[in-house]
This record gives C-alpha cells, sequence and structure tokens, in this order.
C-alpha cells in the first residue's frame, strides 16, 4: 500500500501532461489565426507586460504575424484585428458573430450581473434593450425635446470657462469643466433634480466622483478575467474597488427610481428618461419587463439609468 501511494500521486501528473501535449500537438492543425508562442497558464501575456505602450507592443506583433492574429490573455483568446478592410469585415459580414461581449468582472460588479445593454450576451434580451434605448429613449424626437438642456448646459460651460480664464495667471483645466457640463446635462435629462434635489454642490460633487471611478475602473484589467483560478484572491483589490463603487451607485439609483414612484402617486409626471422606463414597466411594452419579475425589472431599470 505504501508502494502504491507514490504513483496514486503520479497518475494526475501523467494525465495532465498528455493533455497539454494532445493540445499543443493538434492545436496548429486547426484553422486558428497565427499566433506567438506562448506560455502555459499565462498565454502571451509575458509579451503585453512590462515597460512601453501596449498599442506599441501591439503593432511590433502584428508586423511579425499579420493584421489578424490570435492571442491568449491567460486563459481568454482574444482576436487582434488591425486591418481596416478586417475589421470592416468583422463588423458588417461576420457582425452576428462578433455581436456579443466577453463575461469580464466589470459587468458582473457595475453592470448588475450584466443587466445592462453593454456588458449583456447578444440575444433577444440584448434585441429589447435596444429597442428601449434607439426608440423610446434616444429617438431624435426626445432627443429635440430635451435639446433645450443641452443647449444651456453648453451656455454655461463657455461662460464658466470665459470667467476663470479672464482671471490674471490663472490655469483652466478644461477636462473637468466638460465633466461638469455632463454630469448636469445627465442629471437634468433623467430629471434627478426634480426628484432628488441633487442641484447642491455636494451632490454633483459625489455623482461625479461615482462617474469618474467606474470609468476608471472600468479599464483596470482584473487577474481574474485573465486567470479565473486566482479571481478569488482579488490580488489588485480592484473587484473590492468595483462593489464599493457599485453599491454607492446602486443606492443613488434605488432612490431615484423610489422618489420618483412617489412623485407619480401624486400626480407629478414628466416625460424625462426615468419617467420613459416607468412608463414601459408599468405597460409592458417589451417582453424583457414583461416577463421579468418584480426584482428583476427594478434591476432593468436601474442598469438603463446608468447607462444614459
Amino acid at each position: 500500500m505504501e508502494i502504491l501511494e507514490p504513483l496514486n500521486l503520479l497518475y494526475p501528473l501523467v494525465a495532465l501532461f498528455t493533455c497539454l501535449l494532445l493540445y499543443y500537438t493538434t492545436r496548429s492543425r486547426m484553422n486558428t489565426p497565427p499566433e506567438p508562442r506562448r506560455w502555459p497558464i499565462i498565454g502571451h501575456l509575458h509579451l503585453l507586460g512590462g515597460p512601453g505602450l501596449l498599442h506599441v507592443k501591439l503593432a511590433k506583433l502584428a508586423e511579425k504575424y499579420g493584421p489578424v492574429m490570435l492571442l491568449h490573455i491567460g486563459a481568454r483568446p482574444t482576436l487582434i484585428v488591425t486591418d481596416a478592410d478586417a475589421a470592416k469585415e468583422c463588423f458588417t459580414t461576420n457582425d452576428l458573430t462578433f455581436a456579443s461581449r466577453p463575461r469580464l468582472s466589470t459587468g458582473k460588479i457595475l453592470g448588475y450581473d450584466f443587466a445592462g445593454i453593454v456588458w449583456t450576451p447578444y440575444g433577444s434580451y440584448w434585441r429589447d434593450l435596444r429597442r428601449i434605448c434607439t426608440i423610446e429613449l434616444l429617438s431624435s424626437h426626445r432627443l429635440n425635446n430635451l435639446s433645450y438642456i443641452r443647449h444651456e448646459e453648453t451656455i454655461n460651460l463657455v461662460k464658466g470657462i470665459g470667467e476663470k480664464s479672464s482671471e490674471l495667471g490663472s490655469v483652466v483645466v478644461v477636462r473637468d469643466n466638460l465633466l461638469d457640463m455632463v454630469t448636469a446635462t445627465m442629471l437634468r435629462m433623467v430629471s434627478i433634480g426634480r426628484c432628488l434635489s441633487f442641484g447642491g454642490e455636494e451632490e454633483r460633487r459625489e455623482f461625479k466622483k461615482l462617474v469618474e471611478e467606474s470609468f476608471y475602473y472600468a479599464g483596470v484589467p482584473v487577474i481574474g478575467d485573465s486567470l479565473p483560478w486566482l479571481g478569488w484572491l482579488d490580488l489588485n483589490g480592484t473587484q473590492r474597488a468595483m462593489n464599493q463603487i457599485a453599491n454607492r451607485l446602486d443606492s443613488v439609483a434605488q432612490t431615484w427610481i423610489d422618489n420618483r414612484v412617489n412623485e407619480r402617486r401624486s400626480g407629478d409626471t414628466g416625460a424625462d428618461f426615468l419617467d420613459v422606463i416607468l412608463n414601459m414597466a408599468e405597460e409592458n411594452s417589451f417582453a424583457s419587463l414583461s416577463e421579468a419579475t418584480p426584482e428583476r425589472r427594478n434591476t432593468i431599470i436601474k442598469a438603463l439609468l446608468q447607462k444614459k
């Protein structure tokens, strides 16, 4: 019995080696784009890390392996296209093949478990969300009705920059002013100011900070996306930070909805984005809303709000 124990430990190693050998000997016969030699487990991560700009590294790889190549970002195969004609073919001839989205941690945490249109996989639910956005929320008629908001906020932006730049020796950070304008426009178009008195400077700063942080962490690599078996460690703390942001954004969005529902019960209705979404939920205009549970419907509404 003692003699067999080392052999029992050896069997899994032999099986793993055999699987790796079969994989690397057969993948050359697969109809896949060219790719650099990759390492087990980490794939081509060693080619993308270290100093230097990412797009420069990809350009050098494209010079060697062609305009369409395959890279493995850890366990995730990724198609790299650096040719305009090939990119056009991907998004026209083969648009349905590339219509879906990868299931990344950002979409799960900040995208309400892939409930938003940016992160949800292609299918009937995604098509419903697209119709809601294009026909109901972002139609030409509705945007024209709210164009005065964009006009007023643009005037405020120009006036603010002019006043600050007129001061002797002053430096105007245009990026901050543009973000203030975008935040104010978003709040007014969703009409948060009407249901939350969100016009206070402190509330605006808090909302702007949440928007900035969500955009920042949406672009931060998550180790678990490339190496799933290390995801639970959250080595760089990105998932923990995204969870905190998601909880704060969810609290804000839920307050928007609760206050607006109370206003509508008292007869105060409008034609802004939040009213339109609530109307569709009440009228069961789309299958994704009518067939959903109340909790799921509430999640869809919040996901739509955050994408406005």
